[in-house]
């Protein structure tokens, strides 16, 4: 009998710094290109993205990706960038606000390869930023997002179950326009 061939697993791991960087990040053209190839995969959308604990203690979560973001500002020269989309009432806000470091793991199971990017992770909200061109970017990612992806921003506190209350944090009024909230 001959030997079972099994394909092999490739991880890459690139560490992103914490200032910006001129595109093209090395990962990037790569990571793009494996993306069409893993686009028919569903679960390929998801990432888990860890944060930091005021504690210190690792908290992991999976959450959407949602594109590449390219920023263009005085502020902020053109920088890659993977961007999701979070309630502001999610605990990963304030450990951000703790640490605004994160990193993320993305298994692509079509081409099986696992990345692991680590870096700068920065919120994007009136609360938190005046940079106009990172606004505009974020209200157009929101408007992009299916009514369904939408509405799972209004539902009660994220983080609990279901039908669980959590009076320290009230779920924002259905209605409310993306300038009053999250």
């Amino acid at each position: 009998a001959s030997p079972v061939s099994t394909p092999s697993l490739r991880c890459r791991r690139y560490r992103m710094p914490p200032q910006p960087v001129s595109p093209p990040a090395p990962w990037l053209p790569v990571l793009e290109s494996l993306l069409p190839r893993n686009r028919h995969v569903t679960h390929s959308r998801y990432v888990q993205l860890a944060t930091v604990r005021p504690d210190g203690t690792p908290a992991v979560r999976s959450v959407v990706f949602r594109g590449f973001s390219t920023t263009t500002s005085p502020a902020s020269p053109l920088t890659p960038a993977i961007e999701i989309v979070t309630d502001s009432r999610s605990d990963k806000i304030g450990h951000l606000a703790h640490l605004p470091f994160a990193e993320i793991c993305w298994y692509l199971t079509e081409t099986r390869d696992q990345w692991r990017l680590a870096g700068a992770a920065e919120v994007i909200s009136p609360q938190v930023t005046d940079d106009v061109e990172k606004l505009k970017a974020r209200a157009r990612r929101w408007a992009g997002m299916s009514d369904g992806a939408r509405e799972q921003f209004f539902w009660k506190t994220p983080g609990f179950p279901r039908g669980l209350d959590d009076p320290e944090r009230p779920a924002p009024e259905v209605g409310e326009s993306l300038s009053e909230g999250e």
